[in-house]
């Protein structure tokens, strides 16, 4: 037969340290608590159940948060190659659907959120070079137009639940703009065919005016 105690932790003057008060056995209620938090935690880590078919952790190269207001924070990230679910208008061929991408490295600064891609793990060691996202809603400044969706951030969110939070609501956009001139090679169209049963292909990627290591100047 198990047993377990809940203790209320309080400071004691007297003897100067902090000591346990208020024992008591543990209730199903208490467990249930406790099971919750440690589910909510696991959860964060294992984001975006409906919109992805893989974990995604937050892979993070740079982060300041400059005090507890969303205006200040800044933080740049990046997602392993993997499929995202696109949502595109109705009639939209191929349609909506998961579709293959290489690293996506992204940039949230006081608000405003931009989008690269890479072709290989994202390094400042190793002086990465930035590539224009291949997804449509992408400025050729990698800017991103989020059309009306919104993001809700908190200023009590942990960091990772922001950038989780923020990927999320990118890919719940409706993927409807081209806003770039830049030329992939190919059709968007043909291009989103292949990457739907096959790995993103590198060589689709152009090289930008940017680099890792100007996004992650703080």
């Amino acid at each position: 037969m198990s047993y377990a105690e809940t203790h209320r932790i309080s400071y004691s003057e007297e003897k100067k340290a902090f000591i346990a008060v208020d024992k008591r056995p543990m209730k199903i209620s208490d467990l249930e608590m406790i099971h919750d938090i440690v589910q909510k935690s696991t959860t964060r880590k294992e984001s975006f159940s409906t919109y992805t078919e893989k974990i995604l952790a937050v892979d993070w190269l740079s982060l300041y948060r400059g005090g507890i207001r969303k205006e200040t924070l800044k933080m740049v990230w990046y997602t392993e190659p993997q499929a995202f679910k696109f949502f595109f208008p109705k009639g939209f061929v191929p349609g909506s659907g998961m579709y293959n991408m290489p690293y996506l490295v992204w940039h949230y600064i006081k608000g405003k959120l931009s989008v690269y891609a890479t072709k290989e793990k994202p390094s400042l060691f190793r002086k990465t070079q930035l590539f224009h996202a291949p997804l449509l809603n992408v400025y050729e400044k990698g800017n991103v137009c989020m059309g009306s969706t919104k993001i809700e951030l908190s200023n009590s969110q942990f960091l990772d639940e922001i950038a989780l939070d923020i990927t999320k609501g990118f890919f719940m956009s409706e993927f409807n703009h081209l806003h770039t001139t830049i030329s992939m090679g190919t059709s968007y169209q043909s291009m989103y065919e292949y990457c739907q049963t096959n790995p993103f292909d590198n060589d689709h990627l152009v090289q930008i005016n940017e680099t890792l290591e100007n996004l992650c100047t703080l």
